[in-house]
């Protein structure tokens, strides 16, 4: 993997990270053989033990889950973070 590649994963890992700490939505787009885009608020999935799982020496784990689905972390080419409502006014 080629560092400007790395510092993209690392990138969305920091994103989908502090979301999910936040309870923030998001939305990822796997490459086209991936499937349909998924938005949710991203979790490390619970089924897979974190040491085996990191990419590289990145740091991140290999996947995330989305919504419903675990999204291999390699194969995310778009990373969208939406704001919360507004509560105050709509």
């Amino acid at each position: 993997m080629d560092d400007q590649h790395a510092q993209f994963l690392i990138a969305v890992g920091d994103l989908c990270a502090a979301a999910g700490l936040a309870g923030l939505e998001v939305q990822v787009q796997p490459r086209e053989d991936g499937g349909p885009a998924v938005r949710g608020v991203p979790s490390e999935p619970s089924s897979s033990p974190a040491a085996r799982d990191q990419v590289d020496d990145i740091g991140y784990r290999r996947t995330l889950a989305v919504g419903d689905r675990i999204i291999d972390l390699e194969s995310i080419v778009a990373c969208t973070i939406y704001a919360p409502a507004n509560e105050a006014g709509g």
